[in-house]
């Protein structure tokens, strides 16, 4: 038996982020909210002992080193792969929760920088 849950394969677009939640288009077509406490704690707890600021920090750098301009494209599955290999467990057992949240991070870090 496997000790992370398999979920099935949902796809989110990039995420608005509001002071409580993240806002999120399902595949499905429809928003989805998520607790943005909430789903900053899964991340955290996701990704221990690493640090989510650092992992952000790479996870851009990753990005604008990419060759082509696909390369520098974020999307669901770019979030899945990259913390997916981060932590050594394959996308699909990648918490939606901790998934969202970096996403977001990523949004709120890129918009300092001012991506």
């Amino acid at each position: 038996m496997m000790s992370q849950e398999h979920k099935e394969n949902v796809v989110f677009n990039q995420p608005t982020i509001t002071p409580k939640a993240y806002i999120s288009k399902s595949s499905a077509g429809w928003p989805e909210t998520f607790d943005r406490k909430k789903a900053d704690a899964e991340l955290v707890k996701f990704v221990a002992p690493a640090n989510v600021h650092e992992l952000v920090e790479l996870f851009i750098a990753q990005r604008e080193l990419g060759e082509k301009h696909a390369d520098r494209i974020i999307a669901w599955h770019t979030i899945l792969g990259f913390l997916g290999r981060t932590m050594s467990v394959r996308f699909d057992f990648v918490p939606q929760l901790a998934a969202i949240a970096f996403w977001g991070h990523v949004v709120l870090a890129q918009q300092q920088e001012g991506n």
